[in-house]
């Protein structure tokens, strides 16, 4: 049996040319939560494991900047990041950071 193995680049999603869907919901089968992920796209084919874990690491980023928003300013929420590349939401979610930790 072969073991998949995910790298740090593997969480690299620049490559998303379609947003798709991220739904939780309470699933016996599954530990009690399931995540079901469909309808995104990469410019390049990937292995199944890959792909929803780009697909993961975005939804991860974009929740973490909406939270980071919210300590920042109350109910300043991001309300879409499509078009921003992972750069982007990189320096965002950092300028975020450093405003947060300014001030604590």
């Amino acid at each position: 049996m072969n073991d998949i193995s995910l790298v740090i680049c593997d969480f690299d999603y620049s490559g998303m040319k379609k947003i798709g869907k991220i739904e939780i919901q309470p699933s016996q089968e599954f530990g009690g939560v399931g995540v079901c992920v469909h309808g995104f796209e990469y410019n390049e084919p990937q292995s199944c494991s890959t792909h929803l874990a780009k697909s993961l690491a975005w939804a991860r980023d974009v929740l973490d900047a909406q939270i980071r928003a919210m300590r920042v300013v109350p109910g300043g929420i991001i309300t879409s990041s499509t078009g921003m590349n992972q750069v982007e939401l990189v320096t965002i979610v950092n300028k975020s950071r450093k405003t947060i930790e300014d001030s604590i």
